[in-house]
């Protein structure tokens, strides 16, 4: 079973994921020439339907039309809908069918945090350094009507954020860690991690605290604590690390640019 019958010249090298929902894979293409979604069998591979993007990009430049998100299907009072970031905007799908059910406008090429269901709302992150907060459920284009919040401050354009609890934490490129309130939000505190390179991969929660790397391989690792940073403690790989570290059992797993590292519970109690 195969198929290469989706041309797209992903330019910068594709990084959306595909995602399983039900007996279907969709998979998003959004390339310099080409952005589309597609919904595929999983057992035969056979096309159940493809989407191009339907609004306006405002744009000639194919670089500014890449997109790199991986989508999530969520449930909104009964209804299924496929939350679908691109370049520009947000769409809203018919996991089943495809169709198209509401456009906001989110500003530029998005991240590569998948948008989160949380509170009623989704949250949806661009590349660009921005986040929206977005009230599913509507139709059509949903610009004036169901946009919640947007903001620039202290927002990743790469890493994934953490919800626990009533609170969403999160740490920019720029190293700066921040809790704040998701339904409406207020930055509760922002303060700078010390740390060199960028953080670019995302933070993880074990253990009752939070661990963030950077590329030039510090970690710090924080209590998440509404009040205000708490630093545990502060480590330093040899490499940096990029990519985000897993949790296994008691084990934390690292990778870095040159290597894998493992720790247990016991090393860093």
């Amino acid at each position: 079973m195969g198929t290469q019958d989706f041309k797209c010249d992903h330019y910068r090298g594709a990084a959306a994921s595909p995602i399983s929902y039900l007996n279907t894979i969709i998979v998003h293409f959004d390339g310099h020439d080409f952005q589309y979604i597609v919904c595929l069998d999983q057992q035969t591979g056979k096309t159940l339907w493809k989407k191009n993007r339907e609004y306006d990009f405002q744009t000639t430049n194919g670089d500014k039309k890449k997109a790199y998100c991986t989508p999530s299907v969520i449930n909104h009072n009964g209804r299924k809908e496929l939350i679908s970031p691109g370049a520009v905007a947000t769409e809203s799908r018919n996991p089943i069918t495809g169709e198209l059910l509401w456009t906001l406008r989110t500003g530029g090429m998005n991240s590569s945090s998948r948008p989160i269901y949380r509170h009623g709302m989704v949250y949806v992150f661009c590349g660009m350094g921005s986040m929206s907060a977005i009230r599913p459920g509507g139709e059509g284009d949903v610009d004036k009507t169901h946009l919640v919040w947007n903001r620039r401050k202290v927002v990743p354009k790469k890493s994934s954020p953490l919800f626990l609890g009533e609170y969403l934490f999160m740490v920019s490129d720029e190293g700066v860690a921040s809790c704040n309130n998701p339904k409406t939000g207020e930055i509760y505190w922002a303060e700078r991690l010390g740390v060199t390179g960028q953080c670019a991969s995302s933070p993880i929660h074990a253990n009752g605290k939070i661990y963030s790397f950077s590329s030039d391989g510090d970690c710090v690792v924080f209590k998440p604590d509404p009040s205000g940073l708490k630093v545990v403690s502060r480590n330093k790989l040899d490499e940096g690390c990029m990519a985000s570290p897993a949790v296994v059992g008691n084990s934390l797993l690292v990778r870095t640019k040159k290597n894998l590292y493992r720790f247990d519970l016991s090393d860093y109690k």
